[in-house]
Parts: structure tokens; C-alpha cells; sequence
């Protein structure tokens, strides 16, 4: 701060002091000039602003590091997000300008003639809050309207433009190839095992049930080995690309690690309709196969994975093991 203007009443004896006291009271006007800007923390919506525009992005790389891992990447290339630097520094705005004079201080000091000087003592002068000096605040800053935040605000935004366009190429192509590759008439063989036991299988997406909407596929499950097997299932087709996104933080700011450990989501999710079979009480493995689905050892909502012209997952489940489906698209008659 400079003193930009000083002005005060005649000084008058201190009360109750002696006629001949050294004391006096004397009324002031202060004006005083920031020689710097002087800062404060800022407004509670210019922080969720900000907050909002850190979380987006974060929630992108959070994506990023799930597709990465996943067996997505390998079928739809990269995905880059073009993250500022961290930490992400603090936001301040301007409370004071430089330059500009601050409101008039009014207020009383006491005067003391000591040998050769004057002692000024304050008895009723309140120094507003006027923010601080940049320097007052640690950790890296940024100001608000100013060069450094306005550099910060652009490339957070493009940097969530850029990584959001890309998404949505990645998620338009995987919808389309799920559409293609559950089109009525598509065949897939390949095998089913169950605890290394393998049987010849085929699948073969036919018309989902009437009145189903855009996302809902049926296939049917037969066996070479076993003409009298057939299973229908129903599947929901995944309506954005499935991924192991982890749980949310308590901390907004934190970019959460996904658990690679984890298998991948499938983007198909079935359920059997219909089993023919004629070994209904299990005897053989296709029969058995049939009786892990009516008896109640299948979950509902089974997870398979269709991508790359194959298709796998479990169809039918049971305590002692699964039976798992592998298939490879075939060409069109």
C-alpha cells in the first residue's frame, strides 16, 4: 500500500488528560492505493465452476484408464486426453486493483510530542479487509480474468472437447458394430467347454420377440453333437461401451485407479427363453447343460462379450463350473 491522500481535522487536547499534556486526539482521513493487485479466494459459484470443469475432465481420464484396459482399445485405437498440469492451481479474483484508491478510512489517532517527534498511536481506526498479495497465498495460483486463468479456463475446456469428441467416434463405432454383429441370419461357431470338456457349438441371432425394442437380440445355442438340444436366449445390447469404471471418491479431485484384475463387462446381457433337449434330467453334457438352466444354478443377466467376430461367455452356470461359450463369426451364405 502507498498513502495516496491524508487529511485530518485541528488536533484537539486528549480528555481527560492535563492542561498541560503533550497528548492530542486528532480526527483522519486515510486514502490508501494497492501498489499491487490484492487478491482473494473467490466466490462460491466461480469455485464450483471450476470444480465442475476439473471433475469433467477427471471423469474422462477415469474412462481413459477403464478403455485402456479393456479389450475395447485393441478394436477401436486410442484414446487420448490431453490433461493441463496438475496440481490444478488456486483460483483468486481481484479484490482490490492496483492503482485504484481504496473507500476513505475514517477514524481518531492519538499524538504525542516526545523530545523531537511526533508518537502516533491508533485509538479508533479499523482497517478494512483488502484481500493480499499474491505472494500471502502458497501453492500455485491462478487469477481470475487474468492471463495465467484464462490460459488454464482454454485448455481445460479443449482438453474436454477434444477427449468428448473422441469418445463419442470410439462409442458410434462399437454401437455400430453391435448392431451388425446381432443382425438376424449371423452365425458364430465355435465351441462350448465346460472344466475342460468340449462340446461343438453354434450360434445363430434370429428375430428378437415382437414389440422388442432397438437394443434387445435373440440368438439360438445348438449342438452338432446333440439334435435334439437347442436353447433360445434373449439379450440386451449394451447401450454405451461397457467398462470397469470404479466407484466414485469422496475426493472430486481425485483421479480413481481402475483394478485391471477385474474381467471385462460384457456388451451383450443374456437370458435363456426357451431349452429343448432330450436328456431333461441332465445325463449327458448338453442335457446338463439344460438342467443348469431350468433348476436355478444360471444367473440372470449372463455377460458375453461380442467383439473382433467372436463371441464369448458363459451360457449356462453351475457351482462345479461354467459352461463357456467361444465362437467365431462366419461368413454370410
Amino acid at each position: 500500500m502507498r498513502l495516496g491522500d491524508l487529511k485530518t481535522d485541528p488536533p484537539v487536547r486528549m480528555p481527560n488528560t492535563s492542561p498541560d499534556s503533550n497528548v492530542w486526539l486528532v480526527n483522519v482521513k486515510l486514502t490508501l492505493v494497492p501498489v499491487e493487485d490484492l487478491l482473494s479466494l473467490p466466490p462460491t459459484e466461480d469455485a464450483q465452476a471450476i470444480d465442475a470443469l476439473v471433475n469433467e475432465l477427471n471423469g474422462l481420464i477415469t474412462w481413459r484408464n477403464a478403455y485402456a484396459r479393456s479389450p475395447y482399445a485393441r478394436a477401436y485405437g486410442e484414446f487420448k486426453v490431453n490433461a493441463p498440469v496438475s496440481p490444478v492451481p488456486q483460483l483468486l479474483v481481484v479484490a482490490q486493483a492496483k492503482d485504484k484508491p481504496l473507500a476513505p478510512i475514517y477514524g481518531k489517532v492519538a499524538a504525542e510530542w516526545q523530545v523531537d517527534h511526533w508518537q502516533f498511536s491508533n485509538v479508533d481506526l479499523t482497517m478494512p479487509a483488502f484481500g493480499q498479495p499474491r505472494s500471502a497465498f502458497t501453492g500455485p495460483t491462478m487469477v481470475k480474468g487474468g492471463a495465467d486463468g484464462e490460459t488454464f479456463l482454454k485448455a481445460q475446456r479443449e482438453a474436454i472437447a477434444s477427449a468428448k469428441q473422441q469418445q463419442a467416434t470410439i462409442e458410434a463405432s462399437h454401437q455400430k458394430d453391435l448392431a451388425a454383429a446381432t443382425r438376424p441370419g449371423t452365425t458364430y461357431r465355435g465351441n462350448v467347454t465346460r472344466n475342460g470338456k468340449t462340446m461343438l457349438a453354434e450360434v445363430r441371432f434370429v428375430d428378437p420377440p415382437p414389440g422388442s425394442d432397438a437394443r434387445v437380440a435373440a440368438f439360438a445355442l445348438t449342438l452338432p453333437s446333440d439334435p435334439s438340444f437347442r436353447v433360445e436366449y434373449t439379450t440386451k445390447l449394451a447401450s454405451s461401451l461397457p467398462l470397469n469404471l470404479p466407484a466414485s471418491t469422496s475426493n472430486d479431485n481425485a483421479i480413481p485407479i481402475v483394478d485391471s484384475s477385474e474381467p471385462p463387462v460384457g456388451n451383450l446381457t443374456a437370458n435363456w427363453s426357451h431349452c429343448e433337449t432330450k436328456d431333461p434330467q441332465g445325463k449327458t453334457p448338453s442335457g446338463f447343460l439344460v438342467y443348469c438352466l431350468q433348476h436355478g444354478w444360471t444367473h440372470h443377466d449372463l455377460p458375453l462379450l461380442l467383439l473382433n467376430h467372436r463371441i464369448e461367455g458363459a451360457v449356462a452356470q453351475h457351482i462345479n463350473g461354467d459352461y463357456v461359450l467361444s465362437a467365431e463369426l462366419q461368413p454370410t451364405p
